[in-house]
């Protein structure tokens, strides 16, 4: 019995070009372009839609890497968050920065690849090893000697970048610093603490080496010198995960009993330290006080709500991307450095 004859797969449908949606709506192949790539001032708004109209219509999708040539631009801005859990990008601060800087360029045709790597392997990232992006925006992380070694190599590669969350000892020539003012944030919450009459002070951070939860810790320790008899006792737990941080704040009450506050350095820590201190008979705040910080809307599922220091996360993102695109479109940044501030967000249990 012969062997059936296989049918010859169809034919592939052919990419649509921009010329066959000039045809559909009726206009010239430059006024497509210029519907694509945002230039409205020159056609009437009955022109815009006949053109939006016949883009849906043959389902047009425009070829990055044609106009990636044709601007000699990749359109792209690689995205590097130094951070050694597997899960970075679940962190709340993360992912509000990541939004800000990538709302922000998808809204002007920017694509953004975001990597996270661990500390020890920031040599392996491929925005390090091949020129794959227009610039580099990253949320750094590590002990000093760690970042020291980050930005030479930041400053060996040519590209303008936007460093959030971190001061360089060096200022990088071709770089932009986005920060808030975490050290402000601690001062205030240890501020308020004391001239409520605390005077035992926990502060429960995570191990790993944070520049913000550094500088936090630095303005708390410089409210605490400023009142006679008061004291700091810095706590660290293995992760900023609600078990690590539970089991290290636990730790340390069993060894020196109850301090008058808990400084959680950010919300889910905090969070975790009154659910444990609740969990074993203390009234948060009459017997002890609790704070987070950044006052990200979660923290308002906490009973009671969690007094925090608001972060302006995604505006951190937002000013980064928008200060990286100046420098793309005029050659240089505005601005070697944006301090955003910070302030207490009331809650119950402070």
């Amino acid at each position: 019995m012969p062997e059936p004859v296989a049918k010859p797969a169809p034919p592939r449908p052919t990419a649509v070009t921009l010329r066959e949606v000039a045809k559909l709506a009726g206009v010239s192949a430059m006024t497509v372009s210029n519907v694509i790539n945002g230039r409205f001032q020159m056609m009437s708004a009955g022109t815009r839609r006949d053109v939006e109209a016949a883009i849906r219509e043959l389902n047009y999708r425009p070829h990055s890497n044609a106009r990636s040539l044709r601007l000699s631009k990749r359109l792209s801005v690689g995205m590097m968050i130094v951070d050694p859990s597997p899960t970075f990008i679940a962190d709340p601060f993360t992912t509000y920065v990541i939004a800000g800087v990538g709302n922000y360029l998808s809204k002007r045709g920017y694509a953004l690849e975001i990597q996270g790597v661990t500390p020890d392997r920031i040599e392996m990232s491929t925005l390090f090893r091949w020129h794959q992006s227009d610039c580099l925006c990253l949320i750094p992380s590590g002990d000093l000697a760690v970042r020291e070694r980050l930005y030479m190599r930041l400053a060996e590669l040519n590209q303008p970048c936007a460093i959030i969350q971190d001061r360089p000892p060096q200022p990088l020539e071709d770089a932009i610093v986005v920060r808030q003012d975490d050290q402000d944030g601690g001062w205030q919450l240890a501020r308020r603490l004391l001239d409520s009459g605390c005077r035992r002070l926990v502060y429960l951070r995570e191990a790993h080496a944070w520049p913000a939860m550094d500088n936090r810790e630095a303005g708390i320790r410089e409210a605490v010198r400023t009142v006679e008899g008061s004291s700091l006792e810095v706590v660290s737990a293995a992760s900023a995960g609600f078990d690590d941080a539970t089991a290290a704040i636990r730790r340390h009450i069993d060894s020196n009993g109850l301090p008058d506050a808990v400084l959680g350095g950010n919300d889910q820590m905090g969070i975790a330290a009154m659910v444990h201190l609740t969990g074993i008979g203390c009234r948060v705040p009459d017997e002890i006080k609790v704070t987070g910080f950044n006052a990200f809307d979660f923290r308002r599922y906490s009973t009671p709500t969690l007094t925090s220091v608001s972060s302006p996360a995604y505006d951190l993102g937002e000013a980064a991307a928008v200060g990286l695109l100046h420098r793309l479109t005029t050659g240089s940044f505005s601005e070697q450095e944006i301090l955003l501030p910070v302030s207490v967000t009331e809650g119950g249990s402070a």
